[in-house]
Formats: structure tokens, sequence, C-alpha cells
């Protein structure tokens, strides 16, 4: 668990328990997270949003105002599981190369 401060108030990261990365990506999360932090003041109780990391893929967040001030992070999903859906049906994205890097 980690805390940052804002104008608006003290805020707690939590990650789910569901939640397994390194601690140099949990790190680079919080890092992330302290970069946003007066948009995270924005969001109502109950909302997510997404943070698009190159490295990791995409961190998905939830916004608690009651009782404290939480942002829980809740998933990463690395480019190996992203699908694409569209006209043409829902399928795994061929341009995404393996490793962890965006093309």
């Amino acid at each position: 668990m980690y805390r940052f401060s804002t104008d608006d108030g003290n805020w707690i990261i939590k990650f789910s328990p569901q939640f397994h990365a390194e601690s140099a990506e949990r790190e680079a999360i919080v890092r992330a997270l302290l970069e946003i932090q007066r948009d995270i003041n924005g969001y109502s109780h109950g909302e997510s949003f997404l943070i698009h990391d190159p490295a990791m893929g995409i961190i998905v967040f939830k916004v608690e105002k009651i009782p404290s001030f939480i942002v829980n992070v809740s998933a990463m999903v690395t480019w190996d599981k992203w699908f694409i859906h569209d006209e043409k049906g829902t399928r795994k994205d061929s341009n995404i190369r393996k490793g962890g890097k965006q093309p």
C-alpha cells in the first residue's frame, strides 16, 4: 500500500489481491499515478480509468472516495492478451509483437 497527497486530500494506493506484479512494476505504477494525481481528483467514486504503459500493457484502476480516497489497482493486461473487436469480428491483434512491445 502506498500513499500520496493532493490539494483535495490524502490518497491511498491499494493493489488488488489478484494483482500480481514485480516490485519494480508496482513502483512504476505508483510513479505514473503521481504524475496524474491532479486528474485523479476529478474522478467520482466508483469510476475507473486506464493507464497505457508501453512496457507493461494496460493497467486498470478504480477510484473510491467513500470513506477514504483510494485508488485500487485491479488488473494489468499485457499485450499478448489484447483482442481487437471491429467489423471483422473479434481476434487477437496480430500487429502486437511479443515481448511487451507495441508496434
